[in-house]
């Protein structure tokens, strides 16, 4: 699994995340962190178990389309 090698730098097309059980694209402007509690939010609201591996799912997400140098495989599972 190819996560994010720093959460506090900015990332190529922002920091944005597709939650797959329901399509719903989540978008923060300022930060990792503010995305992390927006999608939490929005398993919430949505009555969705939220995943144990968020981040860890959130940042493969965002890695799939960033340079492959701002990124790091991890073995996960």
């Amino acid at each position: 699994m190819r996560v994010l090698r720093n959460t506090l730098s900015d990332v190529v097309g922002g920091w944005t995340y597709t939650v797959p059980e329901t399509g719903f694209e989540i978008k923060a402007q300022w930060t990792y962190a503010i995305l992390i509690e927006k999608v939490k939010g929005h398993y919430s609201v949505n009555g969705l178990d939220l995943p144990v591996d968020i981040e860890l799912l959130v940042q493969s997400q965002i890695s799939s389309r960033v340079p492959l140098r701002m990124t790091k495989e991890i073995h996960h599972g």
